[in-house]
C-alpha cells in the first residue's frame, strides 16, 4: 500500500492537470501535503443514450396511486443500503402508498432481499441498460443516493446527475458537510439526514415528501452543473490553457 501511495503521489506531482468530480475529492488530494496541485473541478455529464427510450414492462410502470422512491445503480458494499432501507421502511405504516424500488445488482442485493424480499411495499428490479431504465427512473417521485461514511471524500455518485437530468428530487444518505449534501439542500432539490441512522433517514424522507419538489427545478440545477454545453466548455477551456 505504501508503494502504491508513493507512485500515486509521484503521478500527482508530475501531472499537468488533475481532474476531480467534486471539491471534496480535491480536498482529499490537498490533504496529502504535496504542495500546490493543478486541480480542476469538472463533473461528468449525466448518462445519455442515443437509443430510443424503451417503454418498461407494464408491471414496472408506476401506478398513479403510488409514491415511488428508487435506488438505481450498483448495490455495492459502499452504498450503506441496509441502513437506507431501514430508514425508508420507517415511513411505510404512515404512507401505505409508498413503494421502495431497488433497480440494479450488486454485493448487497442478497442481504436486502433476505430482509425485504417479501415486503409488499418493496420491489426489486434487475439491472437494465439506461435506455430501458430511464423511464422507470423518471417516473419515480424521489431518487435515493447512499454512501457509507467517509466515501464522499473520494467519490461522487454518478446517479446524482442521472436523477437530476430526469427531474427527480433526491434523498441522499451522505454527510451533511459534503458538497453533495449542501448542493441538494441549498438548491431545494433534495433532503439529507442529519445523522447516519434509520430514524434520521425517515425524518428526511418525510420532509421531502411534504415539499413535493418540482421536476423543472431539479432539471435547472442539473443544467448549471452538468449540462453537456457547460461540461464541454470547461474541457475546452482546460485544454486551451494546457496548450499555452
Amino acid at each position: 500500500m505504501k508503494a502504491l501511495l508513493w507512485l500515486d503521489n509521484q503521478t500527482l506531482r508530475r501531472a499537468d492537470t488533475i481532474i476531480t468530480l467534486s471539491e471534496d475529492m480535491a480536498d482529499t488530494l490537498r490533504a496529502r501535503g504535496l504542495g500546490p496541485l493543478p486541480i480542476t473541478l469538472i463533473n461528468n455529464p449525466a448518462i445519455s443514450s442515443d437509443d430510443k427510450p424503451i417503454t418498461p414492462p407494464s408491471e414496472l410502470v408506476k401506478s398513479p396511486d403510488k409514491i415511488r422512491v428508487v435506488f438505481a445503480g450498483n448495490h455495492g458494499r459502499y452504498q450503506n443500503l441496509p441502513l437506507l432501507a431501514e430508514g425508508v421502511a420507517r415511513c411505510f405504516e404512515a404512507h401505505p402508498e409508498l413503494e421502495l424500488m431497488f433497480l440494479g445488482d450488486g454485493m448487497a442485493l442478497g442481504e436486502l432481499k433476505s430482509r425485504w424480499g417479501d415486503h409488499p411495499q418493496v420491489c426489486f428490479v434487475p439491472f437494465l441498460p439506461f435506455a430501458e431504465a430511464r423511464d422507470i427512473i423518471s417516473q419515480a417521485d424521489i431518487g435515493l443516493v447512499s454512501l457509507s461514511p467517509g466515501i464522499y471524500r473520494a467519490a461522487y455518485p454518478s446517479k446524482v446527475l442521472s436523477y437530476a437530468g430526469l427531474g427527480v428530487p433526491m434523498l441522499a444518505l451522505v454527510e451533511p458537510e459534503s458538497e453533495l449534501a449542501k448542493a441538494l439542500c441549498e438548491n431545494g432539490i433534495g433532503s439529507v439526514p442529519v445523522e447516519n441512522t434509520p430514524e434520521a433517514v425517515a425524518y428526511a424522507l418525510e420532509e421531502l415528501l411534504s415539499r413535493r419538489v418540482a421536476s423543472n427545478s431539479v432539471v435547472e440545477w442539473h443544467q448549471t452543473i452538468a449540462g453537456s454545453a457547460q461540461i464541454l466548455a470547461r474541457w475546452r477551456l482546460l485544454m486551451q490553457g494546457m496548450e499555452q
